[in-house]
């Protein structure tokens, strides 16, 4: 497993657990200032840097036009897929302009269907976005967990351990079947088949779920070690 961290210029959410050896840290345009303020060096500061005025002179750099068709977050995010990264962490995503969140949301569908495990670090809650396959929460989590369709269908939808199960449901975009589920101090589980999957919980704790991929796909990566 290799992790990206991406900070934006959106409101200041630290990620759940701090960057280790070979992980990659990028700053997004004005999200260098919280880069810095948690104490992180990036490997690259990427962008327009409208919102720096210029750019920084103290680590590498992308420059973007401010005039393209990708946000600053995307080009950001394709450069950790380039690094070999499977997992992201988006901070400051979130919490500023809400178009930005929007597309946000948007660039974790595009990340899971290239295979990797996004996730959104926002106000009190994480979230993440599944392509296929499975996330295992343990019996500690606490609090609520939403589920939500982001292609036009989601098939063989399975929510087990949760207050409110699902065996095999379909979920569609354009009714939100999944929102306010909750965690019972049991073990719990979210599957999908066939569609994409918002999946939203309360952030209580740090602890973060097992992703299993679909099968004949690598084995399920621990996002706890």
């Amino acid at each position: 497993m290799k992790c990206c961290y991406l900070f934006g210029a959106g409101s200041d959410f630290p990620p759940p657990r701090r960057p280790g050896e070979g992980d990659v840290v990028i700053a997004v345009d004005g999200g260098l200032a919280a880069c810095r303020r948690a104490g992180l060096t990036p490997l690259l500061a990427v962008g327009d840097f409208d919102s720096l005025g210029e750019p920084p002179r103290d680590c590498p750099t992308l420059p973007l036009p401010v005039q393209k068709d990708d946000t600053d977050m995307r080009v950001a995010a394709l450069e950790g897929l380039r690094q070999g990264c499977d997992t992201f962490f988006i901070c400051g995503g979130t919490g500023g302009r809400p178009d930005h969140t929007v597309a946000n949301l948007q660039l974790m569908h595009e990340l899971a269907q290239k295979g990797a495990l996004p996730f959104l670090c926002g106000e009190g809650y994480l979230s993440s976005v599944i392509a296929g396959g499975r996330l295992s929460f343990s019996r500690r989590m606490r609090g609520t967990i939403s589920v939500f369709c982001l292609s036009g269908k989601a098939g063989g939808v399975t929510l087990s351990g949760l207050l409110y199960p699902l065996s095999d449901a379909t979920l569609t975009y354009d009714r939100p079947l999944g929102v306010s589920n909750a965690f019972t101090g049991r073990a719990a589980t979210v599957t999908v088949e066939d569609g994409c999957l918002l999946v939203m919980w309360e952030r209580l704790c740090n602890e973060l779920p097992r992703f299993f991929p679909p099968e004949g796909e690598a084995a399920g990566k621990s996002q706890n070690g």
